[in-house]
């Protein structure tokens, strides 16, 4: 018979669950409802083989089970408290590891950067006019040094990210991005006064990803976490008391940044809203998807939002088709491109940098990138920097 883990505290293994996301019932169906109630209330205890299982399942390291108390961390929900109660069922496994990987990369920033964030000018430190959405947008465009005449020339949507991938990380906001499992969230953050960072949710279009950023980056011009969630018919429909207008004026602010008013009102002549082809041209123009444009042309009372909600699942269901289509074509893509994409370059030269440095170890570098040594060594001849 295999030993039993004794050692173990048992408070942690139900800490471990609800800090996973993981309901009971999902526990008991993945373990067996006996062997979790005995686990859970100190009466038994897992095998080590058992215990490696947890671990796996509840995605936290095998140390933590051994832990004295359950570390205090805040509550998820709490942390996006913009967020109505009706929707707190987005916290699932699934989102719940992100959102987990979001908080270690934090972590990571504080050791990389010696818990100071680098911008020269912090983002945390800026006060925003949140209560009117135009005056918030020209203050944001002007502390990014982003004018609009530059927005338009970058035609490439692989640029365009970056771009504000790299004018997000001057004023101290670190942006990554991940194959989220739940396409119910295009992406989330997480306000910090040091270092803020922004998840996105690498499965949309490269547009739906930019419009994403500027729905998280009013969140925290409001200094709170949030999702932005895919497809918000409901939340617009839901009671969500005093931070209703934070909730409300993301997506707003997102489209009054990416397609000022008044330049859209002066492109907007001889468009014929109903007209799909027009509305691509002007998509086209600001490097945003056809559905922000359709937004704006409803904002002016120019189409009915029933007319809008047809049409913009319209256009979600043809980017799917075609995403999912390429997806099967391409396969998983390269591993390296991937790891550059989702962690951004900013975040990879610093921890390359500290290692050359030789202020961290190989292994410390293993754990801030994610990866095999083998592989951080291929990445580096990329990269074209010196042998690990």
């Amino acid at each position: 018979m295999a030993e039993q883990m004794t050692s173990i505290n048992y408070e942690m293994l139900k800490w471990a669950r609800e800090n996973s996301g993981t309901s009971i019932e999902e526990a008991y169906e993945k373990f067996g409802k006996v062997k979790i109630d005995a686990w859970e209330a100190g009466n038994e205890y897992p095998t080590y083989a058992q215990l490696r299982s947890l671990s796996d399942y509840y995605r936290k390291p095998m140390a933590v089970f051994f832990f004295p108390h359950p570390p205090k961390m805040k509550n998820l929900q709490a942390s996006c408290r913009t967020l109505p109660t009706e929707l707190y069922s987005l916290f699932n496994r699934e989102l719940v590891f992100e959102i987990n990987k979001a908080r270690a990369m934090q972590l990571n920033l504080y050791e990389l950067y010696n818990d100071k964030n680098p911008a020269l000018v912090r983002f945390s430190d800026c006060v925003f006019d949140t209560k009117n959405i135009k005056k918030a947008a020209d203050q944001l465009r002007r502390l990014l040094s982003a004018p609009l005449y530059e927005q338009k020339k970058i035609r490439k949507m692989d640029d365009y990210f970056e771009y504000w991938r790299d004018k997000f990380y001057n004023v101290g906001i670190f942006v990554f991005k991940a194959p989220f499992n739940d396409l119910e969230v295009s992406g989330f953050c997480l306000y910090d006064d040091e270092f803020p960072v922004i998840f996105i949710n690498n499965t949309y279009s490269h547009t739906r990803q930019v419009f994403t950023l500027f729905h998280e980056i009013f969140h925290l011009m409001a200094k709170t976490s949030g999702l932005d969630i895919f497809d918000d018919k409901e939340l617009t429909q839901l009671t969500i008391g005093e931070n209703a207008y934070i909730e409300s004026s993301c997506n707003r602010f997102a489209s009054v940044f990416l397609v000022p008013d008044d330049d859209f009102t002066a492109n907007y002549v001889g468009i014929d809203p109903h007209n799909d082809d027009d509305i691509k041209k002007l998509a086209s123009l600001y490097s945003v998807s056809r559905e922000v444009i359709l937004r704006k042309i409803k904002d002016r009372g120019d189409i009915s939002n029933d007319e809008y909600i047809l049409r913009a699942e319209k256009y979600n269901f043809e980017y799917f088709r075609v995403a999912n289509k390429n997806k099967n074509n391409k396969g998983g893509g390269d591993y390296y491109n991937n790891q550059v994409t989702y962690k951004g370059n900013r975040y990879i030269e610093a921890a390359y940098t500290k290692y050359y440095e030789r202020k961290i170890s190989i292994s410390q570098l293993s754990n801030y990138m994610g990866m095999s040594i083998p592989n951080l060594e291929t990445l580096a001849a990329r990269k074209g920097w010196i042998s690990i």
